[in-house]
């Protein structure tokens, strides 16, 4: 397991969010097995609370293992992906200076409705980081290690398109202990991706 970095996803999120009952009293109408199931408003506020504490508990994801998929994707890495380029065993060390990532998680939460039915709401949580400076490790065309790294972070919960809260100021964060990534981060060669615009 990797080596917390003491910044959750969560952390970064206010401590209520707005509408997950009006979220789930939607998708309820929606679904054909239970449009016709008559469940109290007062029921509905306290799915909503729950579906709140469900999000917040899938979210309990290190903020830096989230910035590594990000940096595992980019374009500029791709070479490091390339074993002709850097073989096997070889380790490269990577200062980074300014740059910015925007990267989405999908926590699923699933709401049952006694023996009524249930529903499985699909949140996004859009997280954007504005890089000062990083330091990257790469063994094997893997992103073993983060190193010093100086960053603001935001991020903004939402279902479909409707943000479930108001923009919060965003977070100055260093991380001055190297956190290493267990299992490492593979990179995922660019072009592989995006052939047509190799």
């Amino acid at each position: 397991m990797a080596e917390p970095s003491g910044l959750c996803a969560r952390d970064l999120l206010p401590p209520t969010f707005r509408g997950i009952d009006a979220v789930a009293a939607r998708e309820k109408d929606r679904d054909p097995s239970l449009q016709r199931q008559p469940i109290p408003a007062l029921a509905m506020g306290v799915v909503g609370d729950k579906a709140s504490e469900a999000v917040r508990s899938a979210l309990d994801l290190d903020v830096f293992e989230l910035i590594a998929q990000g940096w595992a994707k980019a374009r500029e890495l791709e070479a490091y992906a390339d074993e002709t380029k850097h073989p096997p065993g070889e380790t490269s060390t990577l200062f980074l200076g300014k740059h910015d990532l925007s990267i989405e998680v999908h926590p699923e939460v699933t709401v049952l409705f006694g023996g009524l039915g249930k529903l499985t709401l699909r949140f996004t949580l859009e997280l954007s980081v504005a890089i000062e400076l990083a330091e990257l490790t790469i063994v094997s065309q893997h992103i073993t290690e983060i190193g010093k790294t100086q960053c603001s972070l935001s991020a903004v919960l939402k279902y479909g398109e409707t943000a479930l809260h108001e923009p919060l100021e965003s977070r100055k964060w260093t991380l001055a202990k190297s956190v290493r990534l267990d299992p490492a981060m593979p990179l995922a060669p660019w072009r592989a991706r995006h052939p047509a615009e190799g």
